[in-house]
């Protein structure tokens, strides 16, 4: 992928996470979402760039460190942490229900939003492979 794309990527997960704190103006809740953004979009970031490092090494030890590192990332999400729960947010009459599950949707869609980046930036992917015919044949 060529850096233009990757940086496109970057830029549309930017934004749509940016979207989504916004919701949080709406519901009056600015101040608790603010840092559940970050720390999410940070865990997200972390889980991309050791993805990417898995891919960069052939040392065994150095990819089970990765991956370890990698599983450690999820912790904001398992333990709702920052801290922020439904009394935080203030709906207004006539809103959707859903909304009051805010900074669950919050922490998970930012948490997505973060990875692509720095794994198309950093990671190393294979070359592409010929093309072939409907046999196997190499064109």
């Amino acid at each position: 992928m060529a850096v233009s794309g990757i940086n496109r990527i970057g830029w549309i997960c930017l934004i749509l996470a940016i979207v989504l704190f916004g919701v949080s103006y709406a519901l009056r809740c600015s101040p608790t979402a603010a840092p559940v953004a970050l720390v999410c979009y940070g865990s997200g970031t972390s889980l991309g760039f050791a993805l990417a490092m898995v891919t960069r090494t052939r040392r065994p030890l150095a990819i089970y460190l990765w991956l370890a590192t990698a599983s450690v990332t999820i912790l904001p999400l398992l333990f709702a942490w920052p801290p922020g729960d439904e009394l935080d947010v203030s709906l207004w009459r006539g809103a959707p229900g859903i909304l009051s599950n805010y900074f669950e949707i919050l922490r998970g869609a930012v948490y997505l939003l973060a990875v692509p980046y720095p794994f198309a930036r950093l990671g190393h992917h294979g070359p592409d492979l010929p093309p072939t015919d409907p046999h196997g044949n190499v064109r």
